[in-house]
């Protein structure tokens, strides 16, 4: 083998590792980004998971207040008792 056919052997291998070590850097990178952009995701849901279900904790709550008002109001209409704005059905 000659020097100077080694010479190009040596540029081809170094050149070849140049761009693959480019290459594996530039997927890495990406790589990082996208986790790290699946991550903000993530806390956002956990966060939005955390905020409905404190909703719900809260709407219980709620929803038997709304449910005896509702029987209240019943109970107050079928004594004949309405509201002013209640539209009469005949």
């Amino acid at each position: 083998m000659n020097e100077n056919k080694f010479k190009r052997l040596v540029a081809a291998a170094t050149a070849t590792g140049v761009i693959l070590l480019v290459l594996l850097i530039s997927v890495l990178i990406f790589q990082l980004i996208s986790i790290s952009i699946e991550n903000a995701k993530w806390k956002e849901l956990n966060a939005a998971i955390a905020k409905y279900e404190q909703l719900i904790e809260e709407g219980g709550d709620l929803i038997e207040i709304r449910q005896t008002r509702w029987w209240i109001e019943q109970r107050a209409r079928e004594l004949g008792y309405r509201y002013e704005d209640d539209v009469e059905l005949n």
